[in-house]
């Protein structure tokens, strides 16, 4: 049904087990996006909800199911905040990846919880960094964010996440430039 749709001023999807299709050409949200528990969002074969979505001015709420994988394959900038939970029920037991390859900018604040990997492309966050409720036993690691170079907020982090080494809150710490924030342990 939204197959021509290009732009849109928001998007609300509501839970749903199973796949969505449609939007193929959409490219902009100059609102908010709101993702809410879908667990299959990228379709059996590969194809995602959102293949060609490139930019969202508003904030983004993702809240998905473990089969996730990468929803938002060249969404790059989200203009507002962004928070990001994967769902743990069923059959996920561990902390997942992102599943935006592309995302090189947060605008606002960026939540992400149960997520330890991805955002490997991400640079910029416009305010505070949270990567909260990793599960795993203590000294979890941080493989994602690699590219993490300006938070101009605070940093939170799970507090099990391992200080030292090269997946380390350490390591996050390190390549940032010019932080002025706080480090908080949750």
């Amino acid at each position: 049904a939204f197959a021509k749709l290009e732009t849109t001023g928001g998007l609300h999807i509501q839970g749903s087990p199973y796949e969505v299709r449609g939007f193929d050409k959409l490219t902009t949200i100059n609102g908010p996006l709101w993702i809410n528990h879908i667990d299959g969002v990228t379709a059996r074969g590969g194809s995602y909800v959102l293949p060609a979505l490139t930019e969202v001015k508003g904030s983004v709420d993702l809240q998905l199911g473990c089969n996730a994988g990468e929803s938002f394959p060249k969404l790059r900038t989200i203009g507002g905040s962004l928070r990001h939970d994967r769902w743990k029920g069923g059959r996920c037991r561990y902390s997942m990846t992102a599943g935006l390859p592309a995302l090189e900018q947060v605008g606002g604040e960026l939540t992400a919880y149960n997520i330890s990997d991805g955002y490997n492309a991400l640079v910029r966050v416009g305010g505070t960094l949270s990567i909260l409720s990793l599960t795993g036993s203590l000294n979890v690691t941080l493989p994602g964010f690699r590219k993490v170079t300006t938070v101009s907020g605070d940093l939170v982090l799970d507090k099990d996440i391992t200080t030292h080494g090269p997946d380390s809150s350490q390591r996050l710490l390190d390549q940032l430039v010019g932080f002025t924030g706080r480090v908080l342990l949750m």
